[in-house]
């Protein structure tokens, strides 16, 4: 499903031009970043430096932490992430609903800045 994105045209009529527009929402997280997450994972598999007995640690704050947990999580691999205290709740909510179906580990630094 990665990347298999539709293509649109938009048409702009005053230029007379027609762009093509990649349609990257349609991705499973809803962003560019799957394409990312699924090129790094499949790599770090092919090279046999990515197995059961290692871990993704994702520390990005956003998009990236997402696909890489869910592209980690659909693949089998270990994965743990730290999220900086500025990510937003609504991202957050989503790394740990991903991670915490698979058990595996979250850590955020909200803990750590006695923050609610």
């Amino acid at each position: 499903m990665i990347g298999n994105t539709l293509s649109i045209p938009v048409h702009f009529e005053a230029e007379n031009r027609t762009v093509w527009g990649k349609c990257e929402f349609l991705n499973p997280s809803g962003s560019i970043k799957d394409r990312l997450a699924r090129t790094i994972v499949l790599d770090a598999e092919a090279r046999v430096v990515l197995d059961a007995k290692r871990t993704i640690l994702g520390c990005t704050s956003g998009n990236t932490e997402i696909a890489f947990a869910m592209v980690g999580s659909s693949s089998g691999a270990n994965m743990a992430a730290a999220l900086r205290y500025a990510t937003a709740l609504s991202k957050e909510a989503v790394v740990v609903t991903i991670l915490c179906d698979r058990a595996e580990r979250y850590f955020s630094t909200r803990l750590f800045n006695g923050s609610q």
